[in-house]
């Protein structure tokens, strides 16, 4: 029998993981970074310009020079990592070597909050304090309606009552979160080889737009990271067990979007994107067994549907509650950006 197309996926991923050898590894490294300090329209002009001209006295050197050996020092680890036995070592591992640049960022204090991010900070030290008004009319007065807002202001809030008020505590969690992402990059690709999914997941941890921009008071960090966590759960309802049991992965998903969507309103791709896959996974059952409408392809259809109904429930629910504790003043507005 011919392999499926998911399963000549998985047979590709683990030849990226485990069939090319070191130095072929070592050139898609220097090629990222090669690729990234080339094209990038924030490095060309200034970065370059100054390097042939000032050689190593550029006062930017020291910072190319030093990603350049973190990169170096993570592809050594790479060679490690695809070695060990024990999967959560691997993951604690990752989740360290992610966090170490990103700590460094944030303690050089050059990063002063402008523009949206000093609103979002602001919405976090308010909601901390207890002063709703204030957010509600700041969300009011918005260039864009958007109930959500709200849901910013929450996630913010939370932030600064875990972390304090303070801006590097705010910094830090989007530090752990970035590096709590590199940790559900592996996690979600596992299955296609240890060696691919260590690769991925330090590839993110060294990408210089993601360590950077830890600095900054963005909710993309807690979106990202809630929608990820969202994806595993699919992967969960997905697999083979109890209906029940996938059922409750399935409403975990449903949750999951529903909150990464409150704090930055763009999940509408990731909804897209697990419809796409439902297809493709339904579909190859019903190849594999000559049989579309099995079992099988039943509780897949059945979990894709509790989580889409969940959201679809949660999503209102939670703007009325937004509204409720007097976060919002109007429900009215948009809940879905398409970026």
């Amino acid at each position: 029998m011919k392999p499926s197309l998911l399963q000549r996926l998985a047979q590709a991923g683990r030849a990226i993981g485990g069939g090319f050898g070191q130095w072929q590894i070592a050139i898609i490294f220097a090629l990222f970074w090669g690729a990234y300090l080339w094209f990038s329209p924030a490095v060309v002009p200034d970065v370059w310009a100054g390097l042939l001209q000032n050689g190593a006295d550029d006062p930017l050197f020291p910072y190319l020079a030093g990603f350049s050996v973190l990169a170096a020092s993570y592809f050594a680890a790479w060679l490690a990592l695809g070695r060990a036995e024990n999967k959560y070592l691997v993951l604690t591992v990752i989740f360290c070597l992610a966090l170490a640049p990103r700590l460094w960022v944030i303690t050089q204090g050059w990063y002063q909050p402008c523009y949206d991010f000093l609103r979002y900070f602001q919405f976090g030290q308010h909601f901390a304090s207890g002063d709703f008004k204030w957010i509600a009319d700041q969300v009011e007065q918005y260039v864009l309606s958007m109930p959500t807002m709200g849901g910013v202001a929450v996630f913010f809030g939370v932030l600064c009552k875990i972390f304090g008020t303070s801006l590097f505590g705010v910094q830090l969690a989007g530090a752990l979160l970035s590096s709590g992402i590199c940790v559900l990059i592996a996690v979600l690709i596992w299955n296609y080889g240890q060696k691919t999914a260590t690769l991925a997941a330090l590839l993110y941890a060294v990408y210089p737009g993601s360590i950077i921009s830890t600095a900054i008071v963005t909710n993309h960090h807690g979106a990202v990271f809630l929608f990820m966590l969202a994806l595993w759960c699919c992967r969960k309802y997905m697999s083979a067990g109890p209906f029940k049991k996938r059922a409750a992965w399935a409403f975990s998903c449903g949750a999951l979007l529903c909150a990464s969507n409150l704090v930055h309103p763009s999940v509408v791709v990731v909804l897209a994107a697990i419809y796409l896959f439902t297809v493709i996974v339904v579909c190859e059952n019903g190849w594999r067994e000559r049989k579309l409408f099995s079992r099988a392809n039943g509780a897949i259809a059945s979990c894709f549907l509790i989580a889409v109904l969940t959201y679809a429930v949660l999503m209102p629910t939670g703007v009325s509650a937004l509204k409720k504790f007097g976060l919002i003043n109007t429900e009215r507005g948009t809940t879905l950006l398409f970026k």
